[in-house]
């Protein structure tokens, strides 16, 4: 089955349609980016790149392989520092809460 950017945010009734998905591997700024989400409360999806082909799908769908990538409903944030500015930037003040953790 071949997923793409679009189908991540579909909602076809089944389980949980996450707000956010995390790209990870093994390295420190995906564990510093996993506990940043966590910390804040932040419902997200992990996936972890070094598995099935991700990290190939993840050049073709965002032009990078390199983790963390965490994708939301308006944007792509490549890298720890990119995403730790959008959160300090009010990122996620809608209301996304607690939920379930991939």
């Amino acid at each position: 089955m071949i997923v793409t950017y679009k189908a991540l945010y579909q909602d076809d009734g089944g389980p949980t349609v996450y707000e956010v998905y995390l790209f990870v591997d093994d390295n420190e700024e995906s564990r510093e980016a996993r506990k940043l989400l966590r910390e804040m409360g932040i419902n997200f999806k992990e996936i972890d790149v070094s598995k099935g082909g991700v990290r190939g799908w993840m050049l073709l769908e965002f032009g990078a392989m390199e983790a963390p990538v965490m994708v939301t409903p308006s944007a792509v944030f490549m890298g720890l520092e990119s995403i730790k500015k959008y959160l300090s930037n009010g990122g996620f003040r809608h209301g996304l809460g607690p939920g379930p953790r991939g």
